[in-house]
């Protein structure tokens, strides 16, 4: 198994973090057209999905691939949100702000088909 496939969840929750850092104090500087306050909510739950991938990675130690399931369904629901959040507020994003939020949303539906593997492949 190579580095990704046996630490899932640490990868999770670092790209998780570097979400939640561009989001929260990198976003609301550019000049994206995104408003600050839906940067902030948006950063918001990246935490809250870095802290429960940092916590998966810690703590569980038998069933991973249930909660790595979990952990799935969370990163689609953060995409669901994120993307309708992008479309609401299309007329006021900027070309920067709409490239960010597709490289985001690519980069996680790359993880979540990498963890689907991990998770319905091997069982851990």
């Amino acid at each position: 198994m190579s580095f990704i496939y046996k630490n899932i969840f640490l990868v999770d929750a670092v790209g998780a973090l570097m979400s939640c850092l561009s989001l929260g104090f990198l976003l609301p500087y550019l000049n994206t057209g995104f408003p600050a306050d839906s940067a902030l909510t948006l950063a918001l739950l990246a935490g809250l999905l870095f802290l429960f991938s940092a916590s998966c990675f810690f703590l569980i130690k038998k069933n991973k691939s249930s909660w790595l399931k979990v952990v799935i369904a969370a990163n689609l629901l953060y995409c669901v949100f994120t993307l309708f959040t992008v479309l609401s507020l299309s007329s006021q994003i900027k070309a920067l702000g709409l490239a960010y939020f597709a490289v985001e949303v690519m980069l996680i539906l790359i993880l979540v088909r990498i963890e689907y593997k991990v998770a319905t492949r091997w069982e851990f």
